[in-house]
């Protein structure tokens, strides 16, 4: 987020009030605190908050009728309602997720734990946004299936190659809407036998120059079939947009390890790029539209995996940098 975070603290014991105000105190967060329940509720009533802090015990309006007053308002579809409570009963869990809370930790909870799960809540999208995505999605697919239709009825050979790449089109969207909101699952990937496998993979389909002799003790922590669509995507982007080889190198950045695939090729435009990032935003070059999705999945893996993805593009020579850091403890 380029703005500040908002943040609404919810507890009745000032104690634990204070201690979040010292773990959120950083330049990155906007933090409100409230007493009770009954004030949380008149704070939410005027106001919307990236996250909400939510105890559960309290007197009188306790952290369940503040969800509960969420979802009657349909504003637990706005936030995130992380719930913090001294309860570690599994009826008390499964109640506050049943009523539109996204994580619940136990105190006493430890500060670096704490960070962690508001940025990787923050990470997923709300109810809101996936639903605002899905109208996004299925508005741009109708347009293209009226314009199927419209060819349909004056030129019935030219329909099928429409539906055809709509098809494509709607498929890349479903997968980089599952990919948003996704869990991913954490392995020691060693990085010189999995480039080798992958080559060996798609040896047949993309004409590919790899020097990872260099990767030798590189290890990622990274969930295999994941990895498996981004690179797949990228190698795919870069060898359907020249005939050139592609060369592979890897760097080893310390705590990181960029792999950077480069070709000779036409200009990639910034509209393009930009597109990888929100696949459904306008833009002026179509070129690119298709496999721009698929790019703009291979983007969401390498964020949830605590790295990035950039390109450099010239008129005769582009680059692809895939960032990703690498497990603890590797060399």
């Amino acid at each position: 987020m380029d703005r500040k975070i908002r943040v609404l603290a919810v507890d009745d014991e000032l104690a634990n009030l204070k201690l979040l105000r010292s773990i959120l105190g950083s330049d990155e967060y906007d933090v409100a605190f409230a007493l009770n329940g009954a004030d949380a509720i008149k704070l939410l009533e005027s106001d919307i908050y990236d996250v909400v802090l939510l105890d559960i015990m309290m007197p009188e309006t306790d952290g369940y009728k503040v969800l509960e007053r969420l979802r009657r308002w349909d504003r637990i579809w706005r936030t995130r309602v992380i719930v913090l409570s001294a309860l570690d009963d599994v009826e008390g869990k499964l109640k506050a997720f049943s009523l539109g809370a996204v994580d619940y930790v136990t105190k006493p909870f430890n500060k670096n734990e704490l960070i962690s799960r508001i940025k990787v809540r923050l990470m997923q999208p709300t109810a809101l946004e996936m639903i605002s995505l899905s109208i996004r999605m299925l508005s741009h697919e109708l347009a293209q299936n009226k314009e199927a239709i419209v060819a349909l009825n004056s030129d019935a050979p030219s329909c099928l190659p429409i539906l055809t790449k709509t098809e494509k089109r709607l498929n890349q969207l479903l997968l980089y809407f599952h990919l948003k909101k996704t869990e991913i699952r954490l392995n020691a990937v060693p990085v010189k036998r999995y480039l080798s496998d992958l080559l060996t993979s798609v040896k047949n389909q993309h004409a590919i120059e790899a020097n990872i002799e260099s990767t030798s003790g590189l290890t990622l922590a990274a969930d295999n079939s994941l990895l498996d669509k981004m690179f797949r995507a990228v190698l795919s982007f870069m060898s359907g947009r020249s005939s050139d080889t592609v060369q592979l190198s890897v760097r080893d950045l310390d705590t990181h390890a960029d792999f950077i695939f480069s070709h000779k090729g036409p200009m990639v435009s910034m509209d393009a790029i930009e597109a990888w990032s929100d696949p459904l935003a306008d833009t002026h070059d179509t070129s690119d539209v298709f496999v721009s999705f698929a790019m703009a999945n291979a983007c969401v893996i390498a964020h949830k995996h605590g790295g990035k993805i950039s390109c450099q593009s010239q008129a005769t020579h582009t680059q692809i940098h895939i960032v990703l850091p690498l497990r603890a403890g590797s060399q």
